[in-house]
């Protein structure tokens, strides 16, 4: 199993998170996002109500418009969409004024920091205040 299988499964066990069965995705999407969609479909988070990581039907529709060279692929729970690069660096997006920054240098390194509370920055490392959080 790859790290963020082992990821996904820890926050399944843990009930953090609500896990769908996978799915099978084509060279469409950045591999690290092929590689969370093959361990689950979407990620839910029961406390909050919304999907962290969206099902692959949403992603592969691509209804919420994201800039060119990103894919969204979940959002923050008030539906500003975190994007994935090809470099598979994760950003999150404001929806009003369309501003994106970097928030983690990875797929695994954003999961682990929203669950584990950590403000998320540029480097995947605590962020301060002005971080990002869960």
């Amino acid at each position: 199993m790859s790290d963020l299988g082992a990821l996904i499964a820890q926050l399944r066990a843990d009930g953090v998170v609500e896990v769908s069965s996978p799915m099978k995705c084509g060279d469409e999407l950045p591999a690290a996002l092929r590689e969370l969609y093959e361990v689950t479909d979407g990620l839910y988070d029961p406390a909050g109500r919304y999907f962290l990581v969206w099902p692959l039907s949403r992603v592969l529709a691509g209804l919420d418009g994201p800039p060119i060279g990103f894919t969204a692929f979940g959002d923050d729970g008030t539906g500003d969409p975190f994007l994935i690069d090809p470099a598979a660096s994760v950003h999150h997006m404001n929806s009003i004024d369309a501003e994106v920054r970097l928030i983690a240098p990875s797929l695994e390194a954003m999961l682990i920091g929203w669950f584990d509370g950590t403000p998320l920055g540029a480097d995947g490392a605590p962020a301060g205040s002005s971080g990002l959080q869960r």
